[in-house]
Parts: C-alpha cells; sequence; structure tokens
C-alpha cells in the first residue's frame, strides 16, 4: 500500500519542469501522473512515470496556480510502479 507522501498524483494542465540532474527544460503534459518526492518554498520536485527526477519551479508553479489547480490525487493503479507491494 503507498503512503499518502508517495502517492501518485495526476497533472492537471501541461507543465514545465526542469529534469534533474540535467537541467534540461520540458513539458510534462497533462495527464501524466508523477509522485511528489519534495516541496519547499514553491518549488516542487517530482519523480515521473518514466523515472525521471523533475524540478517545477516556484514561478511555475505559481503561474497560473499550478501547485492547486494542476496536480490532482488520484488513486493509485494496482499495476503502479510506485507501491511498495
Amino acid at each position: 500500500m503507498s503512503s499518502p507522501r508517495h502517492t501518485p498524483i495526476e497533472l492537471g494542465q501541461d507543465c514545465d519542469v526542469t529534469l534533474i540532474p540535467s537541467g534540461q527544460k520540458v513539458t510534462l503534459q497533462a495527464g501524466e501522473r508523477v509522485v511528489v518526492t519534495q516541496a519547499l518554498g514553491g518549488t516542487i520536485n517530482v519523480q515521473t512515470e518514466r523515472g525521471h527526477l523533475a524540478r517545477i519551479s516556484s514561478e511555475d508553479a505559481s503561474t497560473a496556480g499550478r501547485t492547486t489547480r494542476a496536480l490532482h490525487h488520484v488513486a493509485p493503479s494496482n499495476s503502479s510502479k510506485y507501491s511498495n507491494s
């Protein structure tokens, strides 16, 4: 069973991110599931379904209210690679 800390969430809109550690700028698509690994000072670090770590900057997160509107909790599926079972 997943802990709330590692519950996959679904992006409600496209979201610009910076891959960690490469610094490459990419856009995660609406509907993609991510796991929030850290949220400090408005910056959100996530792990993508493909296993990449990415940072959503505080500027990008606050633009259009992404911290509240873009991230929607979803029920983890049994086939989720994020489950601990």
